[in-house]
C-alpha cells in the first residue's frame, strides 16, 4: 500500500471508529461508570456530532488529494482538525437559524458562541488523535519493506 492510499483510507477513521464503538455496546461489556465505557461513548458522541461536518470536509479533501504530492497532503491532513472547526460551527449556525425560523423562536448569538470553546477542544482532541494514529501508521509503513512510500 502506498502512503497516499493510506492517507485516503485513514480519512474513514473518524466515521468507522465511532461506528465500531457504537456496535461494541460499551454498556453491555463494561459497567456504565467504567472509564473504558466512557471513552467508547465519547467516540460514539464524536461521530454523532461531527459526522456530517466531517463528511462536508472530507469529500472535497479527497478530490483535492488526487493531484497533490505527499508533502501537501501531510500539511492539510495535519491542519484538518483546525479546518473542521469553522465548518462545524458554520453548519451549526445554519441549523440553528433554520430551527429558529421553523419554531418562530430566537437563539441568541451569545448562547451559540459559548459552545465554541468546549466543542472546539473536543474537535481538536479527537481530530488530532486520528491525525497522530494516521501519521504513526504511515511512519511504520514507510519503514517496512512491504510499504512503497510513493
Amino acid at each position: 500500500m502506498n502512503e497516499k492510499t493510506l492517507y485516503k483510507l485513514s480519512l474513514a477513521l473518524p466515521i468507522v471508529v465511532p461506528a465500531i464503538c457504537y456496535l461494541v455496546k460499551p454498556e453491555d461489556l463494561f459497567e456504565a461508570s467504567s472509564q473504558v465505557a466512557k471513552i467508547l461513548e465519547a467516540f460514539v458522541f464524536s461521530g454523532l456530532i461531527g459526522g456530517i461536518p466531517y463528511l462536508i470536509f472530507v469529500v472535497p479533501f479527497l478530490i483535492w488529494m488526487r493531484k497533490r504530492d505527499l508533502g501537501q497532503i501531510r500539511k492539510v491532513l495535519f491542519l484538518s482538525p483546525l479546518i473542521l472547526i469553522p465548518i462545524f460551527f458554520l453548519m451549526c449556525l445554519i441549523i440553528m437559524k433554520i430551527l429558529d425560523a421553523k419554531n418562530s423562536s430566537h437563539t441568541s448569538l451569545g448562547d451559540y458562541l459559548r459552545y465554541i470553546p468546549p466543542i472546539s477542544g473536543f474537535i481538536l482532541l479527537f481530530g488530532y488523535f486520528y491525525v497522530l494514529v494516521t501519521f504513526g501508521i504511515a511512519r511504520i509503513v514507510r519503514r517496512r519493506p512491504f510499504g512503497d512510500a510513493q
